[in-house]
């Protein structure tokens, strides 16, 4: 009798959201990793695969080795300075 009470539907319905949002951001962090590790001269697709197999141990692994490498300036933040 308990569990004809319980809304099935709507369970599924809301762990298939949290498994969508979870997954967005999960993809937005793989972005970021490999668009960061381009503009700091890094091999952005090792680091995209460290993230994507490691998940958030390789996130922490990375955000530790990528502050000894400097951001480079492109030409555009040049320009946008001498405004």
């Amino acid at each position: 009798m308990l569990l004809q009470s319980i809304n099935i539907e709507g369970f599924m319905g809301f762990y298939f959201f949290f498994i969508f949002i979870v997954l967005a951001i999960n993809v937005g962090i793989v972005i970021w990793v490999y668009r960061d590790a381009q503009n700091r001269d890094m091999d952005a697709t090792i680091w995209l695969i460290v993230v994507l197999v490691g998940g958030c141990i390789g996130c922490i692994v990375y955000l530790i080795i990528s502050k000894e490498y400097p951001v480079r300036e492109s030409a555009e933040w040049h320009k946008r300075q001498m405004r």
